[in-house]
């Protein structure tokens, strides 16, 4: 039943909380994700999942990358098509919800900033199973999600938002058919922490 209440409200809140700027928003790409594709790992294809108001895939798409972002809020995807459109960059944003995507599509690259750690551990195996489904074989999620270090949050997780993700949640949502490449902690970054929240950002291959 508290479940069911959570999950209530998470697609309530994430489906109005657009109409307001909401912390995560911060008017860049994160930092992370920056560097990870300094690094080499993003490749072809990409899909942003749960991609908000755009930055991030934004900023691929300024780098010369094929982008896709889907989310849940209206709102978002309005705000993220009026960026692209001043920056006159071509992202392909729709409204979809990730958790029953309607796409048959196959990704290179799905990177999550914020969407994992918002799913209950029964969604996050529905989650894995269309992950699985739309990255193409050797194709690589990458997650930025907070990690149980990251003590102040401004609401407890049990209402809603964010939850405090492990290291051993993530290895045992991707066993068997993914290989992990890495879980290293870094920063997620936000309007409410100075230097941002602990977080994990991690790199796994699609087998």
């Amino acid at each position: 039943m508290k479940e069911f209440f959570r999950e209530k409200i998470n697609y309530l809140f994430f489906k109005f909380v657009y109409l307001v700027s909401p912390p995560w928003d911060i008017s860049r790409p994160q930092s992370s994700i920056v560097k990870v594709l300094k690094n080499r790992e993003i490749q072809g294809e990409v899909l942003d999942i749960g991609c908000g108001s755009g930055e991030n895939a934004l900023y691929l798409a300024s780098q010369g990358y094929d982008v896709t972002g889907i989310d849940l809020s209206k709102n978002a995807i309005k705000k993220a098509l009026i960026k692209a459109k001043k920056l006159g960059l071509n992202v392909n944003f729709k409204v979809d919800n990730a958790l029953y995507l309607k796409t048959n599509k196959k990704f290179d690259t799905v990177i999550d900033c914020g969407l994992f750690h918002i799913l209950s551990e029964n969604d996050r195996s529905k989650f894995e199973k269309i992950l699985y489904k739309i990255i193409k074989p050797n194709g690589k999620y990458i997650v930025l999600c907070f990690n149980e270090r990251e003590k102040f949050l401004p609401l407890p997780s049990i209402l809603f938002g964010p939850r405090r993700i492990r290291k051993k949640e993530i290895k045992n949502c991707f066993n068997g058919l993914w290989k992990i490449n890495y879980i290293n902690e870094t920063l997620y970054e936000n309007k409410l922490h100075k230097k941002g929240g602990k977080a994990w950002i991690c790199s796994i291959t699609r087998l």
